[in-house]
Formats: structure tokens, sequence, C-alpha cells
């Protein structure tokens, strides 16, 4: 595993150092195909065997692999359970015909590609997730239009507020999740998103079908939504966020990163140079010291030889 034995709390570690392990989880899982399924299409988590929930759909596992991602446990766990849900993201292919066995190749040629788009695509930021016909109330007859349930019912996700939207008349089946800022909040969003597309329940099945039936429709906040023709979407959208591509995001990072390193270098060399002066200063001291000491030799020189005139 070649981690370390002391302390393995993710809040002990940044973004970046979690990230850098995700990434190499992630690779491993590409190309030693480690992802195991079993004879009746359910999937397994390769980092979770032995445990009692074995099998799980592709949603629920991708559910499972993004809840743990997020959430505050130990770094091994947190980091291998990320690497699993970009895999799944990134790399899973379903095979078509009647009964539907999901496969993992070892090279992913959409990689680069959904890469690509993701970097061209204006997204709203903070990252958002629309929810749209949602009942007034769910199976268990509690109210879906309060924040609190709807963060319940979206917990996998982990977004940090959620919106029921409401006008003059009334709640509008419609809801925004909000995640956040960080890149960790890219993928809970985009993990959000791809729960409802495998169920055939994305924004693109929202637009093309009439009859909706009663389940949830859902999908990430793009700029089409910023300009959305709902006011209600529109006015949110635009009052809590704004539109960004995730190379000026990379690019913005950076930017502030390079400020720190900047700022971080200005200390420093104020540092030595407050030092090269504090050592002007003390060579000033003691040169000073040292002609005094001088002077008062000679000075007590001559007093010696007064104090043998005068005996004489």
């Amino acid at each position: 595993e070649g981690m370390s034995s002391g302390s393995d709390d993710c809040s002990d570690f940044s973004e970046g150092e979690i990230e850098e392990r995700v990434e190499k989880l992630y690779k491993e899982l590409k190309e030693k195909n480690v992802f195991t399924g079993s004879s009746d299409g359910f999937l397994r988590c390769p980092y979770c065997l032995g445990r009692k929930k074995q099998d799980y759909k592709y949603k629920d596992l991708l559910q499972h692999a993004t809840g743990v991602g997020n959430s505050n446990k130990r770094l091994k766990e947190t980091a291998k359970h990320r690497a699993l849900a970009k895999f799944l993201q990134l790399d899973f292919v379903e095979k078509p015909g009647p009964s539907i066995t999901p496969s993992f190749p070892r090279s992913a040629p959409s990689s680069k590609r959904f890469k690509k788009d993701a970097e061209e695509e204006r997204f709203v930021w903070p990252w958002m997730g629309i929810v749209v016909n949602i009942q007034a109330k769910g199976k268990d007859g509690k109210h879906f239009a309060t924040a609190s349930r709807l963060k319940e019912e979206f917990a996998w996700f982990n977004p940090v507020r959620a919106y029921p939207l409401w006008d003059y008349k009334g709640f509008r089946g419609t809801a925004i999740l909000e995640f956040n800022k960080e890149w960790s909040g890219y993928h809970a969003a985009n993990s959000f998103e791809r729960s409802f597309q495998v169920d055939h329940h994305g924004k693109k099945e929202w637009i093309e079908f009439q009859g909706h039936g009663s389940r949830m429709y859902g999908w990430m906040a793009r700029e089409d939504d910023y300009n959305s023709v709902d006011r209600c979407i529109r006015e949110h959208l635009r009052k809590h966020g704004d539109l960004r591509t995730v190379t000026e995001l990379e690019d913005e990072e950076k930017r502030k990163k390079d400020i720190l390193v900047d700022g971080l270098k200005e200390q420093i060399d104020l540092k030595n140079k407050d030092l090269e002066s504090s050592g002007m200063r003390l060579k000033e001291v003691t040169y000073v010291l040292e002609q005094t000491k001088a002077s008062l030799e000679e000075k007590e020189s001559d007093m010696a030889r007064l104090m043998d005139q005068y005996n004489e």
C-alpha cells in the first residue's frame, strides 16, 4: 500500500495530496482491471470484499463509492473509493443485450474525450445539480419540499446545501443542490448526474419524453441552465453562482498557488535582507566596541606612565 502508519485522518492532508493518491489508485484500477462482477450482472466493490454488502447495481455502487469518497473517513478508504467513483464514471461500459453485464476495459479511450469536453463546457460554479419532477411527498409520506429532506435523499453525494424552489403557486417540484467548490465537489456533482443517466432519467430524457411519470430526473447545472427559460432555475443559478470551465478553474487555482509562492519568496527575501542588515549593524557595533576598548587601553597605558613619572 505504501501508506504511512501515522495519522490517516483526511483532515491531516491537503486536497492536493488526496487527489494525488486518488490518481495513483485510479491508474492501478485501469491497469490491473481488479474490478469484480458477479455472474448475475451485479458488481462488487474491490475494496470492501468480505463485508456484509457484496452485490451492487451500477447506480448503488457509484453511490457507495461517492459516499465513502466524500466522507471524512481514513485517507486510505477515502482515496480508494474516490478512485473507484472516477473509474466507474470514465471507464464503465455496458454490453448490449437482454442481460446487461457491466464490463470494465483495461484502457479507456473515452477518458481524454471526457476531459476535453469537460474543459470546454461551462458549468455553474460552485458546482450545482438540478432535480426536477419531485413529488410533493415521498413514499414514506414525508414532505420532499424541504432542504433537510432533499439533503437526506441525496446524502450519498454530500451536497453542502439544498434549495427547493417555490413561487407564488407553491412548490415547483424542482430543487437545486449545491456541492463544495473543491474538485471533490466536481466529482460528487458528476456522480450525481451519472446516477440519473444510468437509469435513463437524465436531462436528455427529461427534454425528450413527455410522460415523465413520478420519478425524479437530475443533472449537473451548465450554461444552458444558467440561461434557462425556467425563471426560478435561471434566477437561482445566477444569484448563487457563475459560469466557469474546468480549464479556467485550473488556471485560477494555479494563479493562486503562484501568488502564494511569490508571496512566500518575497517574505523570505525580506527576512534575508533583515538578517543581512542585522549582520551589518552587528559588525558596526563590534567595530565601535573594539575601537572603544582600544581607546580605553591606550588611556590606561598613558595613566600608568604618568603615575610612574609622578612616583619618581
